[in-house]
């Protein structure tokens, strides 16, 4: 057996594990909710932000919707078709303990687990706003900022976990996008900082 193989099947077996674990009407919900249309989750985070912190910062919001497409786009419109993985819900029937969920918004290859959109997308709009707590917390004498990013990975790392729970994920399809989505966040952040050099900091 070869190694790619050996983690596959590791993969799979934590997968199985940790998906079968007990569920509950509770933990449903709350799984649920963190799984809901991650981009209008962070959307509305990052509108909040502009409405009582960042009035004054014109590309904070370029920045969080350019990493959220950059993630989407790179996880579930290109590497899914590409490596085309199905979910475990499809692969494992029976096996697998599934919670309904909503249709996605965008119906980007939905029978395909690898990458995870949801976490890529969570951890982009993690890596933006936590840049940006971080930028502001440089200028503000108070660093008043400097707590946010726990929030924002504990949200983003919530909507990676409620893919395995709800049983559409393995544990690397979550991995992997969420490193997609930090990496994606990185580009997006400098790549703003290419166009608009004298307005970036």
């Amino acid at each position: 057996m070869d190694l790619l193989q050996l983690v596959k099947q590791l993969d799979e077996s934590v997968f199985l594990y940790l998906n079968n674990l007990p569920h509950n009407f509770l933990l449903d919900k709350f799984f649920l909710f963190f799984s809901f249309y991650p981009v209008v989750t962070w959307i509305v985070i990052g509108i909040i932000m502009i409405l009582f912190e960042e009035k004054k910062d014109k590309l904070f919001i370029i920045r969080l919707f350019l990493a959220l497409g950059l993630a989407g786009l790179l996880s579930s419109g290109i590497l899914k078709p590409l490596i085309k993985r199905p979910r475990p819900d499809l692969a494992y029937g029976g096996k697998v303990t599934i919670i309904q969920e909503k249709p996605a918004v965008i119906f980007w290859n939905n029978d395909y687990a690898f990458p995870s959109g949801h976490a890529a997308i969570a951890f982009a709009g993690a890596y933006i706003l936590t840049q940006q707590a971080i930028l502001k917390a440089k200028k503000s004498k108070f660093n008043k900022y400097t707590g946010n990013f726990k929030i924002f990975y504990l949200i983003a790392l919530l909507t990676a976990v409620s893919r395995i729970y709800l049983g559409k994920h393995y544990p690397i399809d979550v991995i992997l996008g969420g490193f997609i989505g930090l990496l994606m966040g990185f580009v997006a952040w400098k790549l703003i900082d290419l166009v608009f050099p004298k307005n970036a900091y």
